[in-house]
Formats: structure tokens, sequence, C-alpha cells
């Protein structure tokens, strides 16, 4: 998460300040509170949360937070519903905040970025495995589950939406470009 907007920054360094938005649930409520314990890590510094649970409430809250901020974190948006209460996937979403917030948009998952985010740290499946393995193994063999630490992944994969660079005029140092994914907007 905090790679993602590292990155950003890396790419466009006059980056300050971000907003995070993602559907209210348990789970976007616990990445701002990591957000938050992790602050004075961050390369950029938390302008506003939001947490909308339908597509009107997201649309009117991005344009609130174009004005409050240089980019939005936007982890997931899965669980949003439309006006009639049906719930729209990220692929109906995503597009929607970053027409409507028109500034960059990054996350950290590949098929999110590639709906429009500008780019992300896509997490490392095969790392969290792994890790999940490593500690399964550790509770099989004895160890309890309360001495077993939470880790988060260490490996990211850098992730750039080639069209929506191209779109804010973005020219990335060489450097970034290594080892970096590059996509373009899926119709």
């Amino acid at each position: 998460m905090s790679q993602s907007l590292a990155f950003a920054k890396q790419l466009v360094p006059s980056i300050r300040t971000f907003g995070y938005m993602t559907y209210d649930s348990p789970t976007g409520r616990s990445i701002l509170e990591y957000f938050q314990h992790e602050e004075y890590t961050l390369p950029v510094e938390l302008a506003a949360a939001r947490f909308p649970k339908t597509l009107a409430e997201a649309k009117a809250m991005a344009r609130e937070l174009s004005s409050m901020c240089d980019v939005l974190f936007v982890p997931t948006m899965h669980g949003t519903t439309d006006d009639n209460g049906t719930f729209l996937s990220d692929k109906q979403v995503v597009p929607v905040l970053v027409g409507t917030f028109a500034k960059p948009v990054v996350g950290d998952h590949k098929y999110n970025i590639r709906c429009g985010m500008l780019c992300g740290m896509a997490q490392n499946t095969q790392e969290q495995g792994f890790t999940a393995a490593k500690m399964l193994l550790k509770a099989m063999g004895g160890t309890p589950v309360s001495e077993i630490p939470v880790t988060r992944n260490r490996q990211g994969k850098p992730i750039i939406n080639v069209t929506v660079m191209k779109a804010f005029g973005i020219k990335p140092k060489p450097i970034l470009l290594k080892n970096t994914e590059l996509v373009q907007v899926v119709p």
C-alpha cells in the first residue's frame, strides 16, 4: 500500500498529499488504520479518507477529494452498489472514480490499475502463499498462533498504466521502468 504511494511519488514528484477511498467495510477501515499507524513512514500526507457504499456517494466523494489532495489511493471498490442496489465490480466503479477524480489514482491490484489507475505496486501472490504456508507449518508444528507474528508483503511488482501515464503527460525517469510491468487501460 505505502509502496504504491511511494512509486506514484517517484513518477510524479509534485505529489504531496493523498486521499483514501474504499468501499465501506471493516477491511477498508483497517487499511486506513494501517495508514494512520504508519503515517510517519509514508512519502505523502493523508489528507482525508472516504468510505462510500454507493456509486453516487463515491462520485460525490471523489469530486470532494479532488480539491483536497494530489492523488487518490483506492484498494478496492468491490461491494459498491448502483442506484438500484445492484452490486458493482471494481471494473465498473474504478473507471468512474478515475474520471471523476481527474487526477492520478493508484492502487495495489493489477486488475484495478488496468481499469484506469496510473500505477501501483501489485501484491506478489507467490510471496503471500509462501508466507502463509510457513505460518501454517509453524502452527501445525505446535507454535501457538498468538506467537506467530503478523507479516506483510515485502515484494511488490511495480505496474504503470501507459495509457494513463500518457494522458497525464508523465515522462518517467528510465530507472523507474526497470522491472516495471507496463499495462494499458482495458476497454
